[in-house]
């Protein structure tokens, strides 16, 4: 509906609507009372917030006779004056034009605002919102005289208010309030001041409600006045009470009306007021008058406290949406000794103070639901916190065990580790672990670590086939927990005779290739282990079984070790014994082919070129093969025996060099090789340029040098170079020996096994080139011997062996 005035067609409209609640005028002027009938619609006026101040000042400015409200009266219940029927002149002697978009409570007496202003305040703004309301009121009349009006509004769909009145004195009434009165009026301000003001002050719901009905009662003069809270069953209990001296108490009495559920449920819901001048002349249902009989009621007046169910809004979290009214209890006045005839001004105080205690409820219900989520909320974090902790600390024992499995081989000490750093991380009585026999048949504890009151079981036989509820599952790789408090005997004699209960875990130690044993931990409690506690004993488990497999490996690897250890030194024992009583035997067989030659010479049958001398030749060669070969056997006894001294001498290293090369620039030549010295010292060099003087073991570097060189000649194919170069190191005091030889390279994965005994490279003929492998693993025992060292570089059709000696050996020896 519009907001202008009314044409004769639109209050035509008004009139059908009002008569959908009376049929016919003599209806509504039976329903309202005899008298002229007023018609008017009413727009409640909310003005935005920015807008009030100056919305404000303009209807205090247009109204013909503005008025100071009453405190309490609030903005938003102002009305504005939509459409009035043209009888409104006549009887009040407004101008209907005078009094177009004014406020309505400026027609009301000032001393009936506050009332009215209730009344309207019931209809709009009560939970649930009431479908009309009807009251009495003084209008003020355009001459200054009053008349006394009976008043009926509906809130209509479209949020307007539609009112109809019928006067009920003709002649105007100037009454004048009495003292009484007022006393009655500002008592009841106070009050609801008091209640709104204690509400925002404090969040504890019992002293607002004592509070209130100590208040109440005070202002009715009741005997007593109570709040009532329902129970889910719709049973009851009296909360908080307010009594006159010298009536009984009802306070914390539970009620049963078995006639609430289904009389009274609903009405209330609604709204209802429910008032009782005299039981004895009021009409009651049986039951409720023997209720209220036996608590000694006479009248009573009852106020529904209601409050609106709020859940979360699920497009907008931040909001809550109102549900359906829950009743949550009642207000109640009582007077015991007589009857009463309740006021009006007394059943709005309680529907207000009701409104009150509901948000008062409300509040304090929030509050709780707030200071619940907020310790829930402080002991899931508190929890999560320890969750966190906890799991820190098991994954720092965790590091432990696995830094222990990392660093260290010895299974005793790691296993022994493991039981007390689970025992002392997890904070309970006992861990010990088993290791299973080859066929599972038997389980030692062989470490544990005892913190409470287990009995020490380390050293005990448990038999597996004799507990198979307990080892089965083991077996199957699958962690068991069980409640035990009874001893497990082996031969009459108890593993563990447990006085207590105790939560017992047992975790198998396992790998790929089966169960090596268990872990077994006794917590004295009757909770489980959480699923973090399973996981850090699993993960235990595991680094267990690797402790225990690597150190097994190893103890094999240790024993094979010392088994190769003592086959080698059989071996090199019997090479130096046969050594030994070799090179009697061969040096006879050298010295009687020396004879044999001397007299076949005399007898002119050697140097004929025959059969004999080539036979002979063989036996002279291999004769001295055998020697060459006991010798360096005798000589790497020698070494390994580390009983001979050095024999230094102080030597000119280039003149030296030349003199030991000398024999293998023949040697070369026969073989088609071209041998290259490369010495600075030359005789045609300058001084500067010459090599310093080098002390050491003569023998032993002879011996080395003419090894390589001998390789050198041995492995060079034909038209390759042989280079032996010398220099000095300018880093140091030492001089650099090289041997370099073209044609040949030794394969990577060949050169840190040449200096083995008796080793040979598999690709070279063993039946065209001769030795048996002695001759580096010789030069590598005297390099050692000299304090010296030696390097193979090969690469690109060339090997090169790099000696590096000190100057001074004895300087070096310091």
């Amino acid at each position: 509906m519009s907001a202008g005035w009314m044409t004769i067609e639109q209050f035509t409209a008004l009139e059908g609507l009002l008569h959908q609640f009376a049929k016919t005028q003599s209806q509504l002027q039976s329903f309202f009372g005899l008298g002229t009938l007023l018609l008017c619609v009413l727009q409640p006026d909310h003005p935005a917030k920015d807008n009030s101040a100056k919305d404000n000042s303009a209807k205090e400015t247009a109204s013909p006779h503005p008025i100071a409200l009453p405190d309490g009266l609030r903005q938003s219940d102002l009305l504005k004056i939509v459409l009035l029927c043209p009888d409104w002149q006549a009887v009040m002697g407004w101008s209907v034009q005078g009094l177009k978009q004014q406020n309505w409570f400026d027609l009301v007496h000032p001393e009936d605002v506050f009332a009215t202003q209730s009344q309207f305040r019931s209809l709009l703004h009560s939970l649930p919102p009431q479908p009309h309301c009807q009251f009495e009121t003084r209008m003020r009349h355009a001459d200054g005289s009053e008349r006394r009006f009976s008043w009926r509004f509906v809130l209509g769909k479209d949020g307007l208010l539609y009112g109809s009145a019928t006067q009920l004195q003709l002649e105007p009434l100037q009454p004048q309030p009495s003292a009484k009165l007022v006393q009655q009026r500002l008592e009841r301000e106070r009050l609801l001041t008091t209640i709104s003001q204690r509400i925002r002050q404090t969040l504890d719901l019992s002293k607002v409600l004592e509070t209130t009905v100590e208040e109440v009662r005070d202002f009715l003069q009741s005997d007593r006045v109570v709040i009532f809270q329902f129970a889910p069953d719709w049973n009851g209990q009296v909360v908080v009470e307010s009594v006159r001296p010298g009536c009984s108490s009802i306070l914390y009495r539970k009620i049963y009306d078995p006639c609430f559920k289904h009389l009274w449920h609903e009405p209330y819901l609604e709204g209802r007021i429910h008032q009782i001048e005299d039981i004895d002349r009021a009409d009651l249902h049986p039951c409720y008058r023997e209720l209220l009989v036996q608590l000694n009621v006479r009248a009573n007046l009852v106020v529904p406290i209601l409050q609106n169910n709020l859940q979360p809004d699920l497009q907008n979290h931040a909001q809550l949406l109102p549900q359906q009214n829950r009743l949550w209890g009642l207000l109640i006045a009582h007077q015991c000794d007589a009857s009463r005839q309740w006021q009006q001004e007394d059943v709005s105080l309680l529907i207000q103070l009701a409104c009150q205690v509901a948000v008062a409820i409300q509040q304090s219900e929030l509050y709780q639901q707030v200071s619940q989520l907020n310790t829930t909320l402080e002991f899931q974090v508190q929890q999560r916190t320890a969750q966190l902790q906890q799991a820190f600390e098991f994954e720092a024992t965790l590091k432990r065990i696995t830094d222990k499995v990392r660093d260290s081989l010895d299974e005793a000490q790691i296993l022994q580790t493991a039981v007390r750093e689970l025992t002392l991380a997890m904070g309970i009585s006992s861990c010990d672990t088993g290791i299973y026999s080859h066929q599972h048949q038997l389980s030692t504890i062989a470490y544990e670590y005892i913190q409470g009151t287990v009995p020490v079981a380390q050293g005990r036989i448990v038999s597996v086939e004799g507990f198979p509820e307990y080892y089965q599952p083991l077996l199957r790789g699958e962690y068991l927990q069980f409640c035990w408090h009874n001893a497990i005997y082996v031969i009459g004699s108890p593993v563990r005779a447990l006085a207590n209960q105790f939560v017992v875990l047992a975790c198998p130690i396992i790998d790929d290739q089966g169960v090596l044993g268990d872990l077994w931990l006794y917590k004295e409690s009757d909770g489980v282990y959480e699923e973090q506690e399973i996981r850090l004993v699993q993960q235990v488990a595991n680094q267990c079984a690797i402790a225990i497999r690597q150190a097994r490996l190893y103890q094999a690897a240790q024993a094979q070790v010392i088994e190769l250890e003592r086959l080698n030194y059989l071996k090199d024992d019997f090479l130096s014994t046969i050594s030994h009583e070799l090179r009697t035997p061969v040096a006879n067989i050298k010295m009687a082919a020396e004879l044999l030659e001397i007299h076949l010479h005399q007898l002119q049958l050697l140097g004929e070129g025959t059969a004999i001398d080539r036979h002979f030749e063989i036996l002279k060669q291999e004769t001295h093969r055998e020697i060459n070969l006991i010798d360096d056997l005798l000589d790497l006894s020698r070494l390994d025996a580390n009983t001979e001294p050095l024999l230094l001498t102080t030597i000119d290293p280039g003149s030296w060099i030349r003199y030991v090369a000398e024999p293998f620039i023949e040697r070369a030549q026969r073989h088609q090789q071209t041998l290259e010295l490369h010495i600075p010292d030359h005789p045609e060099g300058s001084a500067s340029h010459r090599l310093p003087p080098l002390t050491t073991d003569l023998t032993d570097l002879e011996r080395i040098v003419t090894e390589l060189l001998d390789n050198a000649c041995k492995y060079t194919p034909p038209h390759e170079t042989i280079a032996l170069s010398v220099s000095q190191l300018l880093d140091g005091p030492a001089l650099q020996i090289s041997v370099c030889n073209s044609g040949v390279e030794i394969p990577p994965d060949e050169q840190t096994r040449i200096f083995d005994k008796f080793y040979r490279i598999p690709n070279h003929d063993p039946w065209k080139y001769s030795g048996v492998g002695l001759g580096l693993a010789l030069v590598k025992r005297l390099v050692q011997r000299l304090d010296a060292t030696i390097q193979i570089k090969s690469g690109n059709r060339h090997t090169t062996f790099l000696l590096t000696v000190p100057l001074d050996l004895q300087v070096t020896n310091a």
